[in-house]
């Protein structure tokens, strides 16, 4: 995905519109429509902004980078599997408040590190 196809992503995915994301950005509903259309490449502050916004990195908003930080060195239609790729499409459509219930839950399932010692000591 690039610039526009993201942008757009993260923007319905938060279920908020072109003017609303403009007014959180402080940028004007002409620049963000033009922006998602491809009529006008943002600049760096604009980037920087809409990064911020969405809580980012510019390198994810521009495609160079996945949800994690990893540099894309595959399109990620490789990296992730079909259910791994739906996960992240729902969890992008959640509010930030049940995104991070979300991220808890999943911390809170996750193994300690007793537990992963215990488990690695039995399979030696």
């Amino acid at each position: 995905m690039g610039f526009i196809e993201t942008l757009k992503y993260l923007r319905e995915g938060q279920g908020i519109t072109q003017k609303e994301l403009a007014k959180g950005c402080n940028l004007s509903p002409q620049c963000i429509s033009a922006l998602e259309i491809g009529r006008n490449l943002p600049n760096s502050i604009t980037l920087t902004v809409i990064a911020k916004y969405f809580n980012v990195s510019v390198d994810y908003l521009l495609g160079l980078e996945n949800d994690y930080g990893v540099k894309v060195t595959a399109p990620i239609g490789e990296m992730y599997s079909t259910e791994e790729r739906q996960l992240i499409e729902d969890f992008r459509k959640l509010t930030r408040l049940k995104q991070d219930l979300i991220k808890g839950n999943i911390k809170a399932m996750l193994p300690t590190d007793a537990e992963s010692e215990k488990k690695k000591k039995n399979i030696d």
